[in-house]
C-alpha cells in the first residue's frame, strides 16, 4: 500500500491545503525527508528539479510553525535561501499555497529587482517565513534590518547553483547569523566539491540524514553512517567486509582519518561503488546502495 500524506503526521489544515492542490500521495524524496524532517533532524537531501522538493522541506517547516514560538521578537521563523528571485516566487507561491489555512502566517519575499524601501517595511511587522537570495538578503543584513534571533529552520535550496553563482561567501556570512540550535535543511543537484564542503561545516554531525531521491546521479551514492562512538575494535582496512543490513560490501579504500572519525565522533562516510578523496571516506564495492532505515546496524570484519 502507498503511503499517503495523510499517514505523515501533518496538520489538519496543512493537509487539507495540500489536498485542495491536487496531492495524495508523496513523491519518494518527500516521503524520506519530512518523517525525520518532523523530527527536527538536519537533512541533506540529493533531489532534482521536478522531484516534489520544494513541499519536502516546506511542509514540516509549515507544521512546525504551527506551535507558537517561545521566543520574542519579529524576525523570521523559517528562512529559505534560493539562487535566484524567480525559484524564490515559486518557493513563496508553494508556501502560501500550502499555508492557505493558516490565517496568520506571514511571508516576506527578499529578492534583487524589487524595492528595498518596501521589503525594509515588511521585515517591521513579524514574519514567520523569509524566501531570499543572498545576496539581497545580505544587503538588508548589514543595514540591520534583519533579526535571526527567532530562527528556528534554514533550508538551502538548490545549494550548488547557489555556489556556482559566486554566492559561498555571502551564504556563510548568513548561516553564522543565524542561531546554532537551528534546524537545517539542504537540498542539491550534486554534493561534490565545495556543496559536500558546505554540508560538512552547516549539518550536525551526529543527527544528520542524508538522503538520495531515486533520479539521484550513481556518483552521489554517498552517505553517513552513524556508529558508536569508541565501539570500534580494530582499524578498518582494505580487504574488510562490511555488512549493512543483509547486504555485504567489499573495502576497497580507508581515507587517512575514517577510522580515528569512528571512534572520536561515532560516524562514518561510505562511498558505494565510486571513488572519493576525503580523509574520512571509506569506500565499498560490492552491490548497490542499501535502503537505509533508521537504527539499521553496520559492522566490519577482517579479510
Amino acid at each position: 500500500m502507498s503511503i499517503k500524506f495523510a499517514d505523515l503526521n501533518l496538520d489538519k489544515n496543512i493537509l487539507s491545503a495540500v489536498s485542495s492542490e491536487g496531492y495524495e500521495s508523496p513523491t519518494p524524496i518527500q516521503a524520506q525527508a519530512i518523517p525525520f524532517a518532523l523530527e527536527g533532524r538536519d537533512i541533506m537531501a540529493s533531489a532534482q528539479t521536478g522531484s516534489g522538493k520544494t513541499a519536502a522541506f516546506l511542509l514540516p517547516t509549515l507544521q512546525r510553525l504551527t506551535k507558537r514560538s517561545e521566543k520574542p521578537g519579529k524576525g523570521p521563523r523559517a528562512l529559505v535561501l534560493t539562487p535566484t528571485r524567480e525559484l524564490a516566487a515559486q518557493v513563496e507561491k508553494n508556501a502560501l499555497a500550502y499555508a492557505k489555512n493558516m490565517r496568520w502566517f506571514r511571508t516576506v519575499s527578499i529578492v534583487g529587482g524589487a524595492s528595498f524601501g518596501y521589503q525594509t517595511r515588511a521585515l517591521s511587522k513579524p514574519v514567520d517565513l523569509i524566501v531570499a537570495t543572498p545576496g539581497r538578503l545580505m544587503d538588508l543584513m548589514q543595514s540591520g534590518k534583519v533579526d535571526f534571533a527567532r530562527l528556528e529552520v534554514l533550508i538551502l535550496d538548490e545549494a550548488d547553483r547557489m555556489l556556482d553563482m559566486g554566492f559561498i561567501d555571502d551564504i556563510e556570512t548568513i548561516v553564522e547569523a543565524t542561531p546554532t540550535d537551528r534546524q537545517t535543511l539542504l537540498f542539491s543537484a550534486t554534493w561534490d566539491g565545495a556543496v559536500g564542503k558546505l554540508a560538512r561545516k552547516f549539518l550536525e554531525t551526529n543527527s544528520s540524514i542524508i538522503l538520495l531521491d531515486e533520479g539521484a546521479h550513481p556518483n552521489l551514492a554517498e552517505m553517513v553512517i552513524e556508529h558508536t562512538s569508541g565501539d570500534l575494535k580494530s582499524d578498518i582496512t582494505v580487504g574488510d567486509t562490511l555488512t549493512l543490513g543483509k547486504q555485504k560490501y567489499k573495502v576497497t579504500r580507508v581515507g587517512e582519518n575514517a577510522n580515528d572519525t569512528i571512534r572520536d565522533s561515532g560516524h562514518c562516510t561510505l562511498l558505494f561503488n565510486t571513488t572519493g578523496s576525503m580523509p574520512g571516506q571509506i569506500e565499498l564495492e560490492g552491490g548497490p546502495v542499501p535502503p537505509i532505515s533508521v537504527g539499521m546496524k553496520f559492522s566490519f570484519s577482517g579479510k
